[in-house]
């Protein structure tokens, strides 16, 4: 009877440090969306990185020019068998700043030999040169939907 008591107990603080753990996140989400929604008109500066190198800095205008200007419209949480249809490690990483100051981080998935997708999973899905890429907001792994500007800057970084 001890031995199930003991047991109850160690459950119910592994169910209680979870809740807390969770709800910390949201905040922390719903804090970081509040400070994109914020300073996304600020944007001056988008690094692109493959394998932890960069391979482009865009900088004011052009900047401008490659944000998504509503990131945020349609966000929804990544389920692993969806992230098992993509490659493991992302093909390109994508942070955001303004004034100097990291705003978020965006990795770029391929699609791994043309995965069968879910109608769901093809709202999210974009293409550039028959490869399918999904785009997923670090380190909330929430997918995006929005990622017409992404494109562009894609399509440029692959045409060079």
């Amino acid at each position: 009877m001890r031995r199930k008591g003991i047991f109850m107990a160690v459950l119910m603080i592994v169910l209680g440090i979870s809740a807390f753990m969770t709800i910390q996140q949201n905040r922390n989400e719903d804090k970081d969306i509040a400070v994109i929604l914020d300073h996304q008109a600020q944007i001056n500066k988008i690094v692109v990185m493959q394998d932890d190198k960069t391979v482009a800095t865009f900088t004011g205008k052009e900047a401008v020019l490659y944000a998504e200007p509503t990131p945020l419209v349609n966000i929804a949480e990544v389920e692993r068998k969806t992230m098992k249809k993509f490659e493991k490690d992302a093909t390109y990483s994508m942070q955001y700043f303004y004034d100097d100051t990291f705003l978020y981080a965006v990795d770029v998935f391929a699609l791994k030999n043309d995965e069968p997708l879910t109608a769901d999973e093809k709202s999210f899905v974009f293409t550039i040169n028959e490869k399918n890429y999904l785009a997923v907001w670090q380190p909330y792994g929430k997918q995006l939907s929005q990622h017409e500007h992404t494109v562009k800057l894609l399509k440029k970084l692959q045409a060079n």
